[in-house]
């Protein structure tokens, strides 16, 4: 899902390009949240301008211009929210509350169907913190104007004497996606625009690179060009990098850190020996194995509940993280696996195979469910290839689908002990001898 959120790490290297060209005036093609708009105001701008198409990101840009804002509930299952947008300020917290809880709201899930009444069961404190959140958010940005419009049409009528801003969305449908059950509940009619595709794009890009000063951040490298800075999200997040292309002479390079822990094991080097034990290991340790362990390109997130496989000297085999939030595909009962790997160079060819049997152990099961304090059903987890299959899972995950570049897999909890699963495993994939 496209949210066009600039991050952090890119905010200086935006302020520093915007001071390359002083007194030029300022258009944001897309504002979302007002992130450039914020960095804009910080950096001295004094000519801002802003537009976009869905009514959050509209609301609070005509709130920044000083202009009126005026937003109503269109579905009578959400009456209870219009005293709650009786000021602009007021309305434009609603609607962030709005797009957090909307998503429970249509889970058919007992889990979103809780965390909706939990959402109205607090809504007034909630509602309070936000609109605090969002009155320090807009303090000191104040746009010259703002436009509810397509954000190509709005930069090409820009002057060529301007510095224009855009984090568009990188394919199609992206932006209609995010907002769409917003824009139900409050019969929100966007402006005609057109949906952003390749074709699209490429007239966007033209129309910045005609003017004096431009910058544009995208989701993925493009051909032929070379980037001014890249933010990698590293091994603490899944989201893409992003690529920042201007036209001021800038190079930068930005990774995320991360908090290691060492892990006090001993790794497997000689003979592997049973019985497998299981203990819990922190996310910072988690993350120093993911290093060691994993492959360069491999981008993970931290879990819930990770755990260290040990052999019968307690020696270090490998590792795995869980996690557990529901969703409309995932039920109350299922547990997602982001990650499991086994240490390398061993002399047993087929270890990660050990790691992935002790996954569905009940042991597994059994620290999983006093964690979570429900039961624990199934597990799913997500083998990031453009193979037809995961040879790691074969035989022991079934396939339930998945896309060009990965396979989702799923099996039944607690299929074994982890003495049978080290069975199993000697029986059928020790290689060592």
């Amino acid at each position: 899902m496209f949210k066009g959120t600039v991050r952090s790490e890119l905010r200086p290297v935006i302020r520093e390009i915007v001071g390359q060209y002083p007194g030029l005036p300022a258009y944001v093609g897309g504002s979302g949240n007002l992130t450039v708009e914020r960095v804009l105001a910080d950096a001295g701008v004094r000519e801002i301008r802003g537009c976009d198409v869905a009514l959050y990101p509209c609301v609070i840009g005509h709130l920044a211009a000083g202009d009126p804002v005026s937003v109503d509930v269109a579905d009578p299952g959400y009456d209870w929210l219009k005293p709650y947008l009786d000021t602009p300020t007021r309305a434009a917290a609603t609607l962030l509350l709005a797009s957090e809880f909307l998503p429970h709201a249509e889970s058919s899930e007992l889990y979103g169907q809780r965390m909706l009444a939990e959402y109205r069961r607090d809504w007034d404190r909630l509602h309070a913190g936000t609109v605090a959140r969002v009155t320090r958010a807009l303090d000191g940005v104040r746009l010259t104007s703002f436009y509810e419009m397509d954000l190509v049409d709005f930069l090409r009528d820009a002057p060529e004497e301007s510095i224009v801003l855009s984090f568009p969305p990188t394919y199609a449908g992206g932006y209609e996606k995010l907002f769409d059950a917003m824009h139900r509940v409050f019969g929100w009619v966007p402006p005609d625009y057109v949906r952003f595709d390749e074709r699209r794009f490429n007239e966007l890009l033209e129309i910045m690179q005609s003017k004096r000063a431009w910058v544009l951040m995208v989701n993925k490298p493009l051909e032929g060009m070379e980037p001014g800075a890249v933010t990698y999200p590293g091994p603490m997040g899944r989201s893409k990098p992003v690529y920042l292309y201007s036209s001021a002479n800038v190079s930068r390079l930005m990774l995320m850190r991360q908090r290691t822990e060492l892990v006090p094991a001993r790794r497997v080097s000689d003979e592997l020996v049973g019985p497998l034990g299981l203990v819990p290991i922190t996310g910072a340790q988690l993350n120093l194995l993911r290093s060691e362990y994993l492959g360069k390109n491999i981008v993970t997130v931290n879990g819930t509940w990770s755990f260290a496989l040990l052999d019968g000297k307690g020696r270090l085999i490998g590792a795995m993280s869980f996690t557990h939030t529901p969703t409309k595909n995932r039920s109350m009962t299922e547990v997602y696996m982001l990650s499991d790997f086994a240490i390398r160079p061993t002399a047993y060819p087929r270890l990660s195979k050990l790691v992935v049997a002790a996954s569905l152990s009940r042991e597994v099961q059994e620290l999983l469910k006093s964690r979570m304090a429900r039961r624990v059903d199934s597990i799913t987890t997500t083998a990031f290839t453009g193979k037809a299959e995961s040879m790691k899972y074969r035989g022991l995950y079934r396939k339930t689908g998945g896309g060009e570049d990965h396979v989702n897999y799923a099996a039944q909890a607690g299929r074994w002990t982890l003495e049978e699963a080290l069975r199993w495993w000697t029986d059928q994939h020790d290689k060592s001898k």
